[in-house]
């Protein structure tokens, strides 16, 4: 299961994205709907001390749709 904690990084950084996408092929990641909106709250947060935080958010809600 995939929580706020891993999507956040996800979208930020480049390592979680990374092995994320290293083992999509092998197994199923679970992402619960509330998860991206927690994961959106704490976007917000992180990037308002400097940056655009419309770009992950956005990013976010693009693999969210994907989930429906």
């Amino acid at each position: 299961m995939v929580d706020a904690n891993i999507l956040a990084p996800a979208v930020l950084g480049n390592r979680v994205r990374e092995l994320i996408e290293a083992y999509a092929g092998d197994v199923s990641f679970f992402v619960p709907k509330v998860a991206y909106s927690e994961a959106e709250g704490h976007l917000a947060l992180v990037i308002k001390r400097g940056g655009d935080p419309e770009k992950p958010v956005a990013l976010l809600r693009t693999d969210s749709q994907k989930e429906t």
